[in-house]
């Protein structure tokens, strides 16, 4: 799948990088760790997945340490600040 092909509110990885996930938003995307909007992402040929919580600890695990609760953490403040 696109990057411009996911629907607003998928979380997803760009090019296999699960662990900078980002949250589909109306005007492009979030970058889920820090927050950071990239408005231009609607119109990007860039390869995405989307990708549960699961894929996102493991990946975050690996690199970061970061436990679960953290992750479902930053998914749940990422989506009440942009989706509301």
């Amino acid at each position: 799948m696109l990057l411009k092909e996911l629907r607003i509110g998928d979380i997803f990885a760009i090019e296999g990088a699960n662990s900078y996930p980002k949250l589909k938003i109306n005007s492009g995307y979030v970058d889920i760790r820090d927050g950071i909007v990239n408005k231009t992402g609607n119109c990007d040929d860039r390869k995405a997945d989307v990708i549960g919580v699961g894929e996102i600890a493991i990946a975050m695990n690996k690199s970061q340490k970061c436990p679960i609760h953290c992750i479902v953490r930053m998914i749940q403040d990422a989506k009440a600040k942009f989706m509301a």
